[in-house]
């Protein structure tokens, strides 16, 4: 198995700049994400990763070899990249059946007619493909035509796996099933895998880091806990989950801990992990499930805690989580709360919002 490092990656079509300056590690054995939305840059690198693109400039290495390095004249070819790639489309041959799809890096490589038999049947195993050896695409599910790539992909025990939203094409269910085996086989086999896509939960879901992108640029990279309970940007807490902004000033700061005037009214305790001074304008982000939702009293009166006068607009049960709309300060908010512990408020109700201060997140 193999890492994959991306250094100072830029990919230009005439005087756009499609992809600038992206740095990456994947580590060896784990489950790298580019999560972004279209347009980010996320495909091109990929393709730039497996060869299919030329960069403008950079580095790429898979372990301790360079596969394209412009100052000491390396560009590497995708066939020697020992690398396995599924696309979107899942590119299986209709002419071909399944097992034909599989095998076929293996003929190319003229690999023993017994191995390839071998490492075919392991594989199809693996899938749980069995039985479906001499069916051809137009026989087979959008799900077990995924299989098939993928198969294709590892049955030439490649040291990267690439993945160009494999799933997008799928429905629902069955994209959600698939997901969970691609996980387990990765786990299983411990590849190291890049994966592209714009659906947070898949990515939340499949990665052991997620690389957040935008407009060509890597924005946050971390773990699927760190990104979603810690982003640093406005930008990557609207795109991973929902989330509602409040917009305010620092009063004062002590031991990591900023107190910020909400504008509107109420003062909360924030966490801080940068430098930051008092006067500063700030953002706040609040998750739909970190609100405290609760009919007003005439206890309220004496609490002096932060708490938001709103009215409730909208009402959703969903199963296992309850979704309110909550009008207030001039802004719409999102709260979530669990059907066991529900305060039970209906649209047109008054209601008091308390942020949960231990999870409030700076992101501006």
């Amino acid at each position: 198995m193999s890492d994959v490092r991306v250094i100072g990656l830029a990919k230009r079509f005439g005087g756009l700049a499609v992809v600038e300056g992206v740095t990456i590690t994947a580590e060896e054995g784990k489950f790298t994400t580019l999560l972004g939305p279209s347009g980010c840059g996320k495909t091109t690198t990929l393709r730039m990763i497996a060869g299919l693109e030329l960069p403008s400039a950079g580095e790429i290495w898979i372990g301790n070899r360079p596969v394209f390095a412009p100052e000491q004249g390396v560009h590497v070819p995708p066939e020697k990249r020992n690398i396995g790639m599924v696309f979107q489309s899942y590119a299986v041959w209709p002419h071909k059946t399944a097992f034909d799809n599989v095998a076929y890096p293996l003929k190319i490589r003229r690999v023993p007619q017994a191995e390839i038999q071998r490492r075919v049947a392991e594989v199809f195993a693996l899938l749980r493909l069995e039985g479906l050896e001499k069916r051809y695409p137009g026989q087979l599910s959008g799900g077990q035509q995924q299989r098939v790539a993928l198969g294709r992909a590892i049955v030439y025990q490649s040291n990267v796996l690439l993945l160009d939203e494999p799933l997008a094409n799928l429905d629902a269910k069955v994209r959600e099933a698939v997901r969970f085996e691609l996980r387990e086989l990765q786990q299983k086999l411990k590849f190291t895998t890049v994966y592209v896509t714009h659906d947070q939960a898949e990515a939340m879901i499949l990665s052991d880091k997620i690389v957040v992108m935008n407009r060509g640029r890597v924005v946050q990279e971390g773990t699927p806990l760190d990104v979603y309970n810690r982003p640093t940007t406005k930008f990557v807490a609207e795109f991973i989950g929902q989330s509602n902004f409040l917009s305010g000033f620092v009063r004062a700061v002590e031991h990591s801990i900023s107190s910020v005037e909400i504008r509107g009214g109420g003062t909360v305790r924030v966490g801080v992990d940068r430098p930051i001074s008092p006067g500063s304008e700030v953002m706040i982000c609040v998750r739909p499930e970190d609100f405290q939702i609760k009919r007003p009293s005439a206890a309220d009166n004496g609490d002096s805690s932060t708490a938001i006068p709103g009215r409730v607009t909208a009402k959703a049960f969903l199963g296992n989580i309850i979704m309110y709309k909550v009008m207030g300060l001039g802004q719409e908010f999102q709260v979530q709360t669990d059907p066991t512990s529900d305060p039970m408020v209906n649209p047109d109700d008054p209601v008091l919002l308390r942020p949960l201060e231990n999870r409030i997140k700076l992101v501006g």
